[in-house]
């Protein structure tokens, strides 16, 4: 038989989202804004490199190398995520 894919997409609901950042350390809680802002794992962010950010042009990009998939990542920021990377330039 072939195998059954019962893995379920599951979000975070608005109220989820709200008690996480009441609960996240200060320290923590701009990766995890960054990570719901772009949808990237954890480790892509915390391993986003600034020569792979363009703030200007509102992208970024993880290198294959470094990518689960092995596969170049092309990261597009919105508003939320450029306010937070502004905040941590330089």
């Amino acid at each position: 038989m072939l195998p059954v894919n019962n893995e379920r997409t599951r979000w975070l609901t608005d109220d989820e989202v709200i008690r996480l950042f009441q609960e996240l350390p200060a320290h923590t809680a701009d990766i995890a804004a960054l990570t719901l802002a772009t949808g990237q794992r954890m480790s892509n962010i915390c391993r986003l490199k600034w020569s792979r950010v363009d703030l200007a042009n509102k992208h970024a990009w993880v290198e294959r190398k470094e990518s689960k998939t092995k596969v170049p990542l092309p990261i597009p920021l919105n508003s939320d995520a450029v306010a937070i990377l502004q905040k941590w330039v330089g």
